[in-house]
């Protein structure tokens, strides 16, 4: 039971670091660059039940963006959104 645990753990870990890494991938590509010293945190809004239900998992992926975002000198932050489809509906809509 230790071993599966360890690999369910092992691999988890690894999602959550491909996640940060893509969540900060696609900040860096959409917003404008940080200036030096701007302590502004960039808030990620996330749904889903992983993120939500997955015990630790979030919390993972946003020690994975601290890392990651501090050696590029962003600050992001994961929020969880409730009712996203509504405002995903929403914001497609108004980008229209």
């Amino acid at each position: 039971m230790k071993f599966i645990r360890a690999a369910f753990y092992a691999v988890s870990s690894r999602a959550a670091a491909v996640i940060a890494a893509g969540i900060l991938a696609l900040a860096l590509a959409v917003l404008p660059p940080s200036t030096p010293g701007d302590e502004d945190e960039i808030v990620v809004a996330v749904t889903g039940s992983v993120m939500e239900k997955y015990s630790g998992f979030r919390v993972r992926v946003q020690e994975f963006l601290n890392l990651l975002g501090r050696r590029r000198g962003e600050r992001l932050v994961l929020a969880v959104t409730e009712d996203s489809s509504i405002w995903g509906g929403a914001v497609a809509v108004a980008r229209n």
